[in-house]
Parts: structure tokens; sequence; C-alpha cells
């Protein structure tokens, strides 16, 4: 209720004296002295929901479980979670984490012979460590709109390809296609994902150029064969021998020879070109 109901006809004053003491007047009358008790705020930053859910929930169960034996004076496996960062997005102990994570996951830590958590504290370790996780991983993935990793289009890939293993195969013949973007253009990285369905077909491609150049087991036997003078042919009307006119021939028979691989044939041949003739034209034939 205020002075006003009480008092309706009196004028009201709330005065504070140089000696920190609230005097309210009514009228012509002090009615109510009172002692100012000044309290003094200290205004902190407030801790993040993180390090707040760390040290109420976490910190009290590593502490009765695991400091000692992880400790800065003894730290078994090298591990001192005293001094873990528990800022997972920017410090430098997310890796260390992840190992806490999993030896508790594996039920290692603590070992058998300790005293053990509860399974409810266990979990809310587990909980605290998975959620940072993720969200350190969801922070280091976003790239602020910008593509950063993309994949290879088809011409791309068979062309890497064949520079880097030496092997001329058609290495995009079971590639998908790549979509065009809103602009037009097919290597618009923004387009350029990568499905798991895609990734098989890419290494599919490149286990076919690996198998062409890694040959495994005993080297492959090398025929080898010189011609230096031109077998008989089978007709009359073809003229055959090492002297050439037109229409003539040269053959060469190679009596063994694999059916598949790769042949490399050289000819060394030579010609008197009479003055105003034009130069006779060689057809290899195998």
């Amino acid at each position: 209720m205020s002075p006003d109901a009480v008092f309706p006809n009196e004028p009201v004053l709330l005065i504070l004296s140089k000696t920190g003491v609230f005097v309210l007047r009514i009228g012509g009358k002090i009615v109510v002295p009172c002692v100012l008790a000044l309290l003094s705020m200290k205004v902190s930053a407030a801790e993040s929901g993180s390090e707040y859910d760390f040290k109420r929930n976490v910190q009290p169960i590593l502490a009765e479980f695991c400091y000692r034996c992880h400790d800065n004076k003894k730290a078994s496996a090298d591990l001192k979670l005293r001094e873990l960062n528990i800022d997972l997005v920017k410090g430098p102990d997310a890796e260390s984490w992840h190992d806490v994570l999993n030896k508790l996951n594996l039920g290692e830590m603590p070992p058998a012979k300790e005293l053990q958590p509860t399974e409810l504290q266990r979990q809310m370790i587990v909980n605290w460590v998975t959620t940072e996780l993720k969200r350190a991983a969801a922070v280091k993935r976003n790239t602020g709109g910008h593509v950063v990793l993309r994949r290879l289009t088809r011409y791309e890939f068979a062309n890497t390809m064949r520079d880097l293993l030496g092997v001329d195969l058609d290495y995009a013949a079971d590639l998908p296609p790549e979509p065009s973007s809103a602009d037009g253009f097919r290597n618009n990285g923004a387009t350029l994902g990568m499905s798991p369905l895609q990734l098989e077909y890419y290494l599919k491609a490149a286990r076919m150029g690996l198998r062409k150049a890694i040959v495994t087991g005993e080297q492959p036997f090398v025929y080898t064969h010189h011609a230096k003078e031109s077998v008989v042919g089978r007709s009359k009307k073809i003229p055959v021998g090492n002297r050439m006119g037109p229409g003539g021939l040269f053959l060469a028979k190679m009596d063994e020879f694999p059916r598949d691989g790769e042949f490399l044939i050289q000819v060394k041949a030579g010609a008197r070109v009479p003055e105003g003739s034009a130069h006779p034209r060689l057809t290899v034939a195998v």
C-alpha cells in the first residue's frame, strides 16, 4: 500500500540525506526514517552452458574417480585430465577428449580394480564429451558459405589418372555426368559434391588403372623379332621384296607372338625420290 493511500491529503516526499538515510516525510512530519544498506554487486561474465555443465556435472565425477590417477603429478598413459582444455572448439585437446570417450565406452576407464562410477555418472561424462565433440566438428565444418572441397569432374579425373599412372584408359566411361550449375558451368564447386555411390564409381575406375599399371607375378616374356629380308608373297601379281616399287610389299612374319599385349613396331626405310616427283607413302599394317 502506498503512502498516498494512507495519507490521501498530505504531500509525500522521500529524501536521501548526506548520511545515507532515507527519510519519509508526509506533510510536515517525518514518519519513517530508515537506514539505506548499500549493496555492492559484483557482475561477472556469465559462463557458457558447456562450461557450466562441465563444472557442475562432469568435473565432480572426474575429481572423485579419475583425477587421482590422471592428475598433474601422476599421469597414467600421459593423460592429465586436470589440464585438458574443456573448450573443444578452440582448444587443443579435442583428440584427447575423444580418447577419453573411447575408454569410457569400452569400459576401460576407470580400471576394473578401481572404484567405479555409477552408470548414470558414466553416462553424464559420455553425453558431455559427445555433445562437445559434435559441436566442435560442426563449427570446424562450417566454411562460411564458401566451397572448400569438391570432387574432380569426369575429364579432370581422367586426365589426372592418365598423368599419374601413365596408362591411357577411358577412366570416365562409367562415371556419372556432372550437373550444370545455375550459371551453366559444369565445374562449379557448389554442384560437385561426392555421394557414396559416386565414390564407388571413382574407386572402381582408379582400381582399373592400377591393375594395368601394377603387374604382379613373374615378368612376362618379351617377344622380339627382326625382319631384315622380306618373305616370299603368295601372289605373283604383287611384287614383294626389300626394294619396292609402286604397289610393292615388304612382308615380315612372326612364328611366335602373344595374342594380346602391347606391340612396339619400328620401321627403318629409305627412298630415292626422282627430282620433281612426290614423296612415296608408306603404310604399316599388322
